[in-house]
């Protein structure tokens, strides 16, 4: 095998295990979004914190790992993808940023309303977020990102039938 077969090796491990990871984590995030009720859905929502604790904080060192690879193993094409998807790929940061923060200000918040807010929000984005992953994905997969920074189309690279 060559160097670069081994990096892509190396970097589907690591992709394989953000997947199996995130799926556990933005799943609870969907299934906290169909809980119910405030007080309904509360037990099933302290048993999602419960279940997703283990995996929250190392989740997302997956993904660093991934983009690391491929930002040093092949710039040219992390470079292709970054610029023409960068829309949904800022869509994506802003999306676990608000996720990470709800998660956490809603298992600190005491007042209802407030476990309210940053629970929807948390649900909202655990949603939003593996979207636009798929979009990059399916651009990605479909040949909509040529080689090259910013060659390709930055709306309809993404915001395509195949990608959504």
């Amino acid at each position: 095998m060559t160097a670069a077969q081994w990096l892509l090796l190396v970097a589907w491990a690591g992709l394989t295990l953000y997947v199996l990871f995130a799926g556990a984590d933005f799943g609870g995030g969907f299934w906290d979004l169909l809980a119910g009720g405030d007080v309904k859905g509360m037990p099933q929502r302290r048993l999602i914190e419960h279940s997703i604790g283990p995996v929250w904080e190392a989740n997302h060192v997956w993904l660093i790992f991934v983009i690391v690879m491929f930002w040093t193993g092949f710039p040219a094409v992390f470079a292709s993808v970054a610029s023409t998807m960068y829309i949904p790929l800022t869509l994506v940061a802003f999306g676990i940023i608000a996720r990470g923060a709800a998660f956490a200000f809603r298992k600190a918040s005491t007042e209802l309303w407030q476990q309210r807010l940053f629970g929807a929000a948390f649900a909202l984005s655990s949603v939003l977020t593996p979207f636009f992953l798929g979009t990059v994905a399916g651009g990605v997969a479909s040949g909509r990102v040529p080689l090259g920074i910013a060659r390709g189309d930055l709306v309809a690279s993404w915001l395509n039938p195949t990608s959504v």
